[in-house]
């Protein structure tokens, strides 16, 4: 059956799996629910844009043996910051890594927790995975790292981030 992917009327898609600085063509037409054709074909070409590229003001290392992220501010005039591991599909959501800054901040503010807990100053390290947890904290898949400037309410500076894959370890259990 045809039914699941035909609509009717308006309709708004959000498409997260597209590639930035890549050419693409989207096709609508009309069809019946019995595969009939009537001939009208509307065709939209568009580009996709650029993602920022990382800033530089962080550095940011990931040490996957250790399961550890380490961030440092490139300039000791650097305040306070945040830092976050996000997905790299959720990451490919937002049309900016300031956007996605930007909504971990409100997430952080809407959820009623000390956003302080979240700020760091000078050099930073965490386990991002911890094989002894109760539950898993991070699965296997591709991940994004990044830090920006923040007085907790605003982005301030330029976000850095980088990309890693993380595969989680097989338990030695028979």
């Amino acid at each position: 059956s045809l039914e699941p992917y035909l609509n009717k009327g308006y309709v708004k898609t959000t498409l997260s799996s597209l590639k930035s600085e890549t050419a693409y063509v989207l096709t609508v037409f009309d069809m019946s629910l019995s595969g009939e054709y009537s001939g009208r074909l509307f065709q939209a070409y568009f580009t996709t844009g650029r993602i920022p590229a990382s800033s530089a003001e962080f550095n940011i290392s990931i040490d996957e043996s250790a399961y550890t992220l380490t961030v440092s501010p490139t300039s000791a005039e650097t305040g306070t910051y945040a830092v976050e591991i996000l997905s790299k599909a959720d990451w490919q959501r937002y049309s900016s890594p300031k956007k996605c800054a930007e909504s971990f901040l409100d997430y952080i503010s809407s959820s009623g927790n000390n956003v302080s807990a979240y700020l760091h100053s000078g050099e930073f390290a965490t386990r991002y995975y911890s094989p002894s947890s109760q539950g898993p904290s991070m699965t296997s898949g591709d991940y994004v790292a990044y830090a920006f400037a923040t007085d907790g309410v605003r982005v301030q500076s330029g976000v850095s981030y980088t990309f890693f894959h993380f595969e989680e370890p097989q338990s030695n259990l028979p």
